[in-house]
């Protein structure tokens, strides 16, 4: 996700953009950095309902049109669905 960020910020993204790109890039740095953090808020989430397996060691990423599911490799449950348009340019 850092590199696609990056990406999008070389493109020539300006103003109210560029600071969102900023910010998220700043966010996914910091979350990078404390795994202790991210692994505590999400430990509700971190396993699979359909079958168990920690979703931190057993899952698929798919983008299909505008959205992003991640989803678990073992019984293929989705396990979250994020709205993520593609930036226009």
């Amino acid at each position: 996700m850092e590199e696609h960020v990056k990406e999008e910020m070389k493109k020539g993204a300006e103003g109210g953009r560029r600071r969102y790109l900023e910010r998220l890039l700043t966010t996914i740095n910091w979350l990078g950095g404390s795994p202790e953090f991210y692994n505590y808020y999400f430990k509700d989430y971190s396993v699979c309902k359909g079958c168990g397996a920690s979703i931190f060691d057993h899952y698929n990423k798919q983008e299909v049109g505008n959205w992003f599911m991640i989803k678990c490799d073992k019984c293929d449950t989705v396990i979250k669905k994020y709205f993520s348009p593609k930036f226009m340019s």
